[in-house]
């Protein structure tokens, strides 16, 4: 081969590899990373740790601004039997008598007048000084005291309004400043998984931050007929009460409201009441001054798979009505024992407790309209909901609130219940409803029995009951008279360990 040719063919070679080269570096096909790259080939995970580390320094620094602390004080007659409380936590216990006998309280015996304080925490919803906190933070109080971290001034706050069923209040002060309010998220759409930051003043330790994540939704914890809690793993422990959860972009999605712990602290479980429900309530409570709750006036089961069956239903999701009672929006409407509503207006009900929420977000007054299902044919039925009955005067004094998961809703009983059930009783405590699982189911206690009596002392009303059951030592066994279709039934039931 002539030596011009052989010339030709390496510079053709060459010249191929460039251009090679050239193509490949073009379409991203040969790797970047080079010697002095390689010292550093973890970076883009510091990088993503550093971008979440500022995450959550950034949601701290917009969050805390608008976090406030609420001490509480009231003057409390006799000392002999009074309790603190934080989070619904007796502390006699976790401080000890000398604690409490420094403020005259229980312990030291002393038959006297003194100040009950406690602490809880709140965050600011409006810049022109309305707060959120939850009502079991500024209880009976006769002062409210608030504070904003790292300001020594203390501001005086009025109540505007309470709702214990939800444990929502809202205070407001008069701060002569516009203050910085926080972002409202969406609870609706949170997801199991989700980053949550708690900020409060835990026993007192100013704006206090801690995350972690939501561990479950839609729990109920026996705090009411409309429990529907955000649970999370973020550290909660007493004095957080009334702050903010908030998501990993500063958004508020729930009220901090009760923590699970055997200890008085935290123990990995705590539960938030969510931002949508509180919403609902606290914009009725600054509009009025109270909240107004729609009532239907059936009494119901939820479908389980027996029923399902009988029924010949498809699923286990919509409402049994067990009883229509007298003179109520249900009765006027015509909704009729064994009915099954399936749907609020557009909303598909899965079951009773998500039916009582539902109707609970309506005014007295509102029109709704309910699907049913009788004899296997669906039905429309319009109706005109009536205030609920436990929110007539909700300003007088409400019952105490069951320290103990018994797994049964209670209603206190009213003439019209009495006169639906045919009762003998004229008082007592009415059960609304039964878990599966617990106490209530083990002690034998079903719907439409009414409890007369608990541990021997006569029960007229659902606060009679909590406030004995509360002083049962768990484990213990407590002896429950209920009236049962027209007879006396004697029932044990064993205070639950947890």
């Amino acid at each position: 081969m002539k030596l011009k040719t052989r010339l030709a063919l390496i510079a053709t070679l060459i010249i191929g590899m460039i251009a090679g080269i050239v193509m490949a570096a073009h379409f991203n096909l040969l790797p970047r990373l080079t010697a002095a790259d390689s010292k550093t080939a973890s970076a883009p995970h510091l990088v993503t740790a550093e971008n979440l580390q500022s995450a959550f320094i950034q949601v701290s620094e917009t969050v805390k601004p608008s976090v406030v602390n609420i001490s509480t004080s009231r003057t409390v007659k006799g000392g002999g039997n009074f309790q603190f409380n934080f989070n619904g936590q007796d502390l006699k216990e976790f401080f000890g008598n000398d604690f409490f006998d420094h403020f005259g309280g229980p312990g030291g015996g002393r038959q006297q007048n003194f100040k009950q304080q406690s602490l809880g925490s709140g965050f600011v919803i409006r810049s022109d000084g309305y707060i959120v906190t939850n009502n079991h933070v500024i209880d009976k109080a006769d002062n409210i005291t608030v504070k904003f971290n790292g300001d020594e001034k203390e501001y005086e706050a009025k109540v505007i309004g309470v709702d214990p069923t939800t444990d929502i209040a809202v205070i407001k002060i008069d701060a002569k400043k516009k203050l910085q309010e926080v972002s409202l998220g969406d609870s609706d759409k949170l997801r199991v998984g989700e980053w949550a930051i708690a900020v409060g003043n835990p026993f007192g330790f100013e704006s206090t931050v801690t995350a972690g994540i939501v561990s479950a939704l839609g729990r109920t914890i026996g705090q009411g007929p409309y429990d529907n809690f955000v649970q999370t793993d973020a550290a909660i422990n007493p004095g957080n009460s009334g702050g903010p959860l908030v998501n990993i972009r500063g958004e508020v999605i729930g009220v901090n409201s009760a923590i699970f712990s055997q200890s008085g602290g935290y123990m990995g479980i705590g539960f938030a009441i969510p931002i949508n429900m509180a919403r609902d309530v606290f914009e009725k409570l600054i509009d009025t001054g109270h909240v107004s709750r729609g009532y239907l006036g059936i009494m119901f089961e939820d479908i389980n798979e027996k029923l399902a069956r009988q029924y010949d239903l498809k699923s286990q999701d919509g409402v049994l009505v067990t009883n229509v009672l007298e003179d109520t929006p249900a009765e006027k409407a015509g909704i009729k024992v064994e009915d099954i509503i399936t749907k609020l207006n557009d909303i598909k009900l899965k079951d009773g407790k998500q039916l009582q929420r539902e109707v609970a977000k309506f005014n007295a007054g509102a029109k709704v309209n309910l699907t049913v299902l009788r004899d296997g044919r669906e039905k429309s039925i319009s109706l005109k909901l009536a205030e609920r009955p436990d929110q007539v005067g909700a300003s007088a004094e409400q019952p105490s609130e069951s320290k103990r998961n018994l797994g049964a809703t209670l209603k206190t009983l009213t003439p019209d219940i009495a006169k639906q059930l045919e009762a003998k009783a004229s008082s007592g405590a009415v059960v609304m409803g039964v878990e599966p699982g617990t106490a209530a189911e083990d002690a034998d206690l079903q719907q439409g029995d009414i409890i007369i009596k608990a541990d021997r002392k006569p029960v007229a009303s659902v606060g009679d009951f909590n406030s004995i059951i509360n002083k049962a030592k768990a484990g213990a066994e407590v002896l429950i008279v209920v009236e049962r279709r027209g007879y006396n039934k004697f029932l044990v039931l064993k205070i639950p360990e947890k």
